[in-house]
C-alpha cells in the first residue's frame, strides 16, 4: 500500500511538470514552429488548419511513415496530441499527397 501510494504521487508530480507545446499545422505548408524541443512526459499539440494530418517517419526516409504517429484525418481546428516518451529525435510530416515533398517536415527533439 505505501508502495502504490509513492509511485502514484511520483507519476501525479511529473504529469504536473509537464509542458504542452503548441504547433500549428498549416494553412500553408507549414508547421509553426517546425523545430520544437521537449522533454520526456511533455505533451505537442497540433491544431490543425484545413488539408493536413500529421505522420511520423524517419530521418533517412523522409515523407514515408514509419507507424509510430499519424493523426488521421482531422477537419479544420481540429487538435492531436502525442506525449513524448523519450528525447530521441521524431520526424514529423504532412501525409497529405504532395506536401512533405514541398517541404512540409518538422521536428521533435532535433539531433
Amino acid at each position: 500500500m505505501k508502495s502504490t501510494l509513492a509511485i502514484s504521487i511520483s507519476s501525479l508530480i511529473a504529469t504536473s511538470f509537464a509542458a504542452t507545446h503548441e504547433v500549428t499545422v498549416g494553412p500553408s505548408l507549414s508547421f509553426s514552429p517546425d523545430t520544437v524541443t521537449a522533454a520526456e512526459g511533455d505533451i505537442v499539440s497540433f491544431k490543425f488548419g484545413a488539408g493536413h494530418d500529421v505522420a511520423s517517419g524517419s530521418f533517412d526516409s523522409p515523407c514515408q511513415p514509419d507507424g509510430k504517429i499519424y493523426s488521421g484525418e482531422p477537419s479544420d481546428g481540429d487538435v492531436f496530441s502525442v506525449t513524448i516518451n523519450g528525447t530521441d529525435p521524431v520526424w514529423i510530416y504532412c501525409a497529405v499527397p504532395h506536401h512533405c515533398q514541398s517541404g512540409m517536415a518538422m521536428v521533435i527533439n532535433a539531433p
